[in-house]
């Protein structure tokens, strides 16, 4: 197989795999509408340190939809940067990092808790830190990474923050001590609780 064809073949089969993602959100999408009640949630037990964490996949009408969404925008990314990169000698390295930024987001969307979630958010970083660096010889491009890298770091610290608050106050407010406090289906959030908390007047 030439080099040329081994472009196409990359390129292909990341296509194809955008592709399959589309099908499955449409699918998925399908499957909520016809069903509005129910959620598809498929666990595993990943570790039990007192609190049972789980790794899994939660669908619901939202995520069915981001997963589109983000889906139709992967495939045209892979489309359209075919052409300005298919002679670039980092080719089959810039699609690597772009497929598994890919996973990422996918994984992210359908993560079913917070360990998770944080987890694909973490991945997403670094990957997008690579996609920046892939010409690493090149002085701006390193510079444009390692801002990027400190932003999204300060936007995980963030992140990291607002997750320990949510899961804190869901055990506060939660009547179920069951939590799998981590799980998404397994809040039990006092929100109108929460919200006079925060809602009360200074003055």
């Amino acid at each position: 197989m030439s080099f040329i064809d081994s472009k196409k073949l990359t390129l292909n089969l990341s296509l194809g795999g955008s592709l399959f993602s589309i099908v499955f959100a449409v699918l998925c999408i399908l499957y909520c509408v016809s069903n509005p009640a129910k959620t598809v949630e498929n666990n595993v037990l990943w570790l039990n340190i007192g609190t049972p964490i789980y790794v899994g996949t939660f669908i619901d009408k939202l995520s069915s939809i981001m997963l589109l969404i983000t889906s139709i925008f992967m495939f045209f990314i892979q489309l359209f940067t075919y052409r300005f990169i298919q002679e670039d000698k980092y080719f089959h390295k810039f699609y690597i990092h772009l497929n598994l930024l890919a996973f990422a987001i996918y994984g992210l969307i359908l993560s079913s808790n917070v360990i998770q979630s944080l987890a694909f958010v973490g991945l997403i970083g670094i990957l997008g830190y690579l996609l920046m660096i892939f010409k690493s010889e090149e002085i701006t491009s390193a510079q444009a990474a390692k801002q990027f890298l400190i932003t999204n770091c300060f936007g995980d610290i963030c992140l990291l923050s607002g997750s320990i608050a949510l899961i804190y106050f869901s055990a506060i407010f939660s009547s179920a001590q069951n939590l799998a406090l981590l799980s998404y289906s397994g809040f039990s959030f006092n929100v109108d609780t929460l919200y006079s908390m925060v809602s009360e007047p200074i003055f």
